[in-house]
């Protein structure tokens, strides 16, 4: 199982890549199992907030995953792939 704390730096590259005008950037990191959250704020200094890590294995963790998924859903933002 691989660590989701080495894959935050390449996420928070590719968003500081994508800021545009005041709009925060939301990133995800996942293994498949565990995921966190990453909300980054075009401010000077650029300031990024992580969430606690959800984990699916504890099955309560599934539904705040699909919450925050539909909640940037509804905002109607596109993300780069």
């Amino acid at each position: 199982q691989f660590s989701l704390i080495n894959a935050i730096p390449q996420c928070l590259a590719y968003m500081l890549a994508s800021l545009n005008g005041d709009a925060p950037v939301y990133g995800l990191v996942t293994n498949g199992s565990n995921f966190r959250f990453i909300a980054l704020e075009n401010s000077r200094p650029p300031t990024y907030t992580l969430s606690d890590e959800l984990l699916f294995d504890r099955g309560d963790d599934f539904a705040p995953v699909l919450q925050v998924l539909k909640k940037l859903q509804v905002k109607g933002e596109t993300y780069p792939a």
